[in-house]
């Protein structure tokens, strides 16, 4: 610009009218390029700094943007680049994940204008405290994630600030505290609640208190050893609570909200239970110590779902659930099919589990109609009888899934113990089993009795005579079905064929379990005699062979010693003609 006006003061003839233009015309040339470099290089430094996508992973939802920064933001030297993310340009931003970035804290300068942020991640990060002034920046935050954390206490105090989350999650963090601060807000829009995995010993009854909206409460995997009489039932709205993983005793049902309708309570230390009228639709009470079920349990009529697995259980009351589904008993101290479950008092069962009980045998002593049914890890079971499963049925116009497995003392199936079963699948793997009836499994013409296929892997399987169906017959139909249940199905026995898998004779049309393969082996061992006879060599001793050795032993040694003089004579006479003087 200097050399301009250099060169217009030395502009010779004309006006000074035309003079004046032409240097204004100039001027006005030279004042707009230079707003156009500036700006370009603005822009350049603009974008090179502001543009997020370039470093985070940007992607369209609906008509807003998610910004995905999940362990973007730390650079080599471990500093954090979180005051450069310069979100002006992105002002539609619905959701921002800042996860895993060794945050410590926030800005407000971040959230300014992001007025439509819905969903906030700020999980795996070093956070002591929820930053709630700058967070209130945001005022349309739905959701906001905390968890792992440096956080110690909580302060309900948040939804003064942040009165639109629905969703919060705080779980594994150190929390020890919950602090009850007076909300003036009338009403709080948080559903979901997550404290998990925290160190929270009690719960004060003023805590949960304004929480008029809340549907799922998560308390799992603290230290909570009682629970305060009113505490829940102040939440009218609840639906889900879980308290599983920590050291309560005791419960009783009517301190819970009529509307519950999912509870799980297992891996506490609970001994009763206080059943009361409930909605309850899905009961997890497992790994208590529980010895007894009330007959007072159909006061649940709702109830879909019940697990009362690894307790002291050894009877099973005469009740009556008209809409449970599922039922796992297992780990208990059963040791028979309780003779109560039946069609008549389960009209709707589908799913039974009685695993890892005291179970000798498997006979069912009423007639019941299941779509599932596990029997698995049973130490006592040692065979399955012809009548075992007679009063065990598939719904009409339906089939069964039948898991026994892992019974390591589990020898021998009846080969009619499947018969007037109609099966999709039946699971006998890693018993003990080394022989099995075709019988069992196949149908008179031959064809498999389960459309869906059968599991056999894992048995000590006796690959002789007796087994050839199951190549000729079995193995082309399971491979056509799912090759992948043929894959650990293997010999245990003869020990020439010790871990070969079944599938190896895919087609083979020879008997490779019965005269072929006795053929060979009788051939092996003939031609191994044969060449074993041709090598020994018959020796007998006499004095005639003790002279012999003793004069081809003497032969040897003169051979030595002669060899020694010539190679002595050799190296004196080399020695004298490489002498110099």
């Amino acid at each position: 610009m200097c050399q301009s006006y250099h060169w217009l003061s030395n502009i010779k003839g004309g006006n000074s009218e035309s003079i004046h233009d032409q240097m204004s015309s100039i001027m006005n040339n030279i004042l707009f390029n230079s707003w156009i470099i500036i700006l370009l290089c603005l822009n350049i430094i603009y974008k090179c700094k502001s543009d997020i996508c370039t470093t985070c992973f940007c992607s369209v939802k609906g008509t807003g943007i998610i910004i995905n920064c999940h362990e973007k933001l730390i650079t080599n030297d471990n500093r954090i680049q979180l005051n450069s993310l310069m979100l002006d340009q992105f002002q539609n931003v619905e959701g921002l994940i800042l996860s895993k970035n060794n945050l410590t804290l926030i800005s407000p300068s971040i959230f300014i204008k992001l007025k439509h942020l819905k969903k906030l991640d700020l999980s795996e990060n070093l956070m002591p405290e929820i930053y709630i002034n700058e967070l209130a920046e945001s005022n349309n935050l739905d959701e906001l994630n905390y968890s792992k954390n440096k956080l110690k206490i909580f302060d309900n105090i948040i939804f003064n600030e942040i009165s639109t989350i629905t969703k919060l999650n705080l779980s594994h963090n150190y929390i020890k505290i919950l602090k009850s601060t007076t909300i003036s807000k009338s009403v709080i829009s948080l559903i979901t609640l997550d404290l998990s995995y925290n160190d929270i010993h009690f719960i004060d009854d003023v805590f949960l208190k304004s929480f008029l909206q809340l549907q799922h409460l998560d308390l799992s995997f603290n230290k909570i050893t009682s629970i305060s009489e009113n505490i829940f039932l102040q939440l009218p709205n609840l639906r889900t609570l879980r308290i599983n993983n920590n050291f309560l005793t005791s419960l009783n049902f009517n301190e819970l909200p009529e509307n519950l309708i999912e509870l799980h309570i297992e891996y506490n230390k609970i001994v009763n239970l206080l059943y009361e009228p409930s909605q309850i639709q899905k009961l997890n009470i497992e790994f208590n110590n529980i010895s007894w079920l009330e007959t007072n349990l159909p006061s649940f009529h709702s109830l879909e779902y019940l697990n009362v697995s690894g307790n002291k259980l050894a009877k099973f009351p005469n009740i009556t659930l008209q809409r449970l589904k599922v039922l796992d008993i297992s780990n208990n101290n059963y040791s028979n099919i309780p003779k109560y479950l039946s069609s008549e008092n389960y009209p709707l069962l589908s799913t039974l589990v009685v695993s890892g009980n005291l179970i000798k045998d498997l006979t069912f002593h009423s007639k019941l109609k299941l779509r599932s049914f596990v029997a698995n890890y049973i130490t006592l079971l040692e065979k399955i009888n012809n009548d075992a499963f007679l009063k065990l049925e598939a719904p009409v116009n339906d089939c069964i899934n039948l898991t026994i497995s892992n019974n390591k003392k589990l020898i021998t199936i009846d080969e009619r113990a499947l018969d007037h079963m109609n099966a999709c699948f039946v699971d006998f793997s890693n018993n003990n089993i080394n022989y099995i009836s075709p019988k069992l499994l196949l149908l008179s013409d031959g064809s498999l009795k389960m459309k869906n296929g059968i599991d056999l892997q894992g048995n000590p399987f006796a690959c002789n005579c007796s087994l050839q169906w199951m190549l000729s017959d079995l193995i082309p139909q399971l491979y056509v079905i799912n090759p992948s249940i043929l894959n650990n199905l293997r010999c245990a026995t003869p020990l020439n064929l010790l871990n070969i898998r079944l599938v190896h004779w895919y087609k083979w049309k020879k008997e490779i379990f019965c005269k072929d393969m006795s053929e060979l082996l009788s051939n092996l061992s003939e031609k191994y005699e044969a060449v074993s006879e041709r090598k020994i060599i018959m020796i007998e001793s006499s004095p005639e062979l003790f002279a012999i050795l003793g004069i081809a032993i003497i032969l040897l040694i003169v051979l030595f010693v002669i060899g020694i003089l010539l190679t002595q004579k050799l190296e004196n006479e080399r020695s004298r003609k490489n002498r110099r003087f």
